[in-house]
């Protein structure tokens, strides 16, 4: 289901955060660039992962705040799956007392028990590790928004670091996800471009497990 421009302002050991200290067309995102795309030294184990959305520190004041950032999640995890060739499979976990998760996603602000602190507004606006850590922040701090229209767009960012918590590192293609510039919103959707497919299908497609 398409959203409109709802936006949420919220007062998230990581190998690859996110830096912005705005949000135009062409800021860096991150502190490292790479040639195409670029495989970390490690990868999951298995192509059937668990992830779960949580709020341990009660940053949505809204349940719809929340549900609008577990789906824009759920769907860049779907659009990896989709782009993988179904080699990657998904599975959600809502128990709250469900045992460890493969991908354990959320918001938070400052300090937030990792071995790496959020800065506030601007800064490290995301973080996450390669597998199989098995971490995705998002700093609650920044000022979010579903399609990118009045903020930071969740979307990109959920497709960038979940791709590094695949294990993909940046990419130099202009148009890749993993490339560690932010450019436009996500006008079309959620879309992975060939660079980022054809990494992700690289690390796993061709795996025996």
């Amino acid at each position: 289901m398409r959203r409109s421009a709802i936006v949420f302002f919220l007062l998230l050991f990581t190998f690859a955060p996110i830096r912005v200290h705005a949000f135009p067309t062409g800021v860096r995102l991150c502190r490292r660039r790479a040639k195409r795309f670029v495989l970390a030294k490690t990868r999951w184990p298995t192509t059937d992962l668990t992830w779960q959305f949580r709020d341990p520190f009660g940053m949505f004041k809204k349940e719809e705040q929340r549900e609008t950032a577990r789906h824009v999640i759920s769907k860049a995890l779907q659009t990896w799956e989709k782009d993988s060739g179904r080699t990657l499979r998904f599975k959600e976990l809502t128990d709250p007392n469900s045992p460890k998760v493969d991908l354990d996603i959320l918001f938070a602000k400052f300090h937030h028990n990792d071995l790496e602190d959020f800065d506030g507004e601007g800064g490290i606006v995301a973080h996450s590790a390669y597998p199989t850590e098995g971490i995705v922040h998002f700093d609650a701090s920044e000022h979010w928004s579903a399609d990118g229209r009045e903020g930071l767009d969740l979307r990109y960012v959920a497709l960038h670091e979940i791709g590094h918590a695949l294990g993909l590192k940046h990419s130099s293609h202009p148009k890749a996800i993993m490339n560690p510039y932010y450019r436009e919103q996500l006008s079309d959707g959620f879309r992975l471009s060939k660079d980022d497919i054809h990494g992700i299908k690289e690390l796993y497609e061709n795996s025996e497990y």
